[in-house]
């Protein structure tokens, strides 16, 4: 009996989804210039020509990893797409943000060794640097609205915490006291002297 286009656009979707996450996993451990086109088709259990009806090579598949977690990362942001960040909309985010870290450990683990690696950061910052700079301005409207004397340092600041927390608990994630940092975070933050 042959598939319904339904059917077939629903193995389609699982094939690429095996695709990404195999390639997340190795490129987190082994590195992304380390991680080889047939070490992927490998863990995906495919050929590597299917793999290549999917995606161009290993840049596409990285595109696509930082594109899904930028728009995890958007949804809790500004979860309602207004283009303001609330007071309320702020502590989802940090709270968010660190749940997202717990659940994702191999994307941030990838994240933080691309960091490092400048020729392929630039790939990061090509994916990144929209959405960074929606959120960056959002940022800085916020903490000026809520009568930061310095919200541009503030931004900085908010950001160095939350890439160190990251960078902290995916080099050891049975250590780190993640949990213990997002309610200190918070905690701050509502206690924060310019908070209106």
């Amino acid at each position: 009996m042959p598939r319904t286009k339904k059917a077939f656009l629903k193995i389609r979707h699982q094939s690429k989804r095996k695709i990404i996450d195999a390639s997340l996993k190795l490129f987190a451990v082994n590195g992304y210039h380390q991680t080889s086109i047939r070490q992927i088709a490998e863990a995906a259990n495919i050929s590597n020509g299917l793999l290549y009806n999917y995606f161009d090579g290993k840049e596409a598949l990285l595109h696509e990893i930082l594109n899904d977690a930028t728009k995890k990362i958007m949804e809790s942001f500004d979860p309602n797409n207004d283009g303001i960040l609330t007071k309320e909309e702020f502590l989802y985010f940090i709270d968010q943000t660190i749940c997202n870290i717990q659940i994702n450990k191999s994307y941030w683990r990838l994240y933080s060794s691309l960091m490092l690696q400048p020729n392929i950061f630039a790939i990061v910052l090509y994916n990144f640097e929209k959405h960074n700079n929606s959120m960056n301005k959002m940022l800085l409207e916020f903490f000026q609205k809520q009568g930061s004397k310095n919200p541009k340092g503030e931004v900085f600041l908010f950001q160095t915490i939350l890439k160190g927390a990251m960078i902290q608990y995916v080099s050891m994630p049975n250590k780190y006291p993640i949990n213990y940092l997002k309610e200190t975070l918070i905690n701050h933050y509502k206690k924060s002297p310019f908070w209106t």
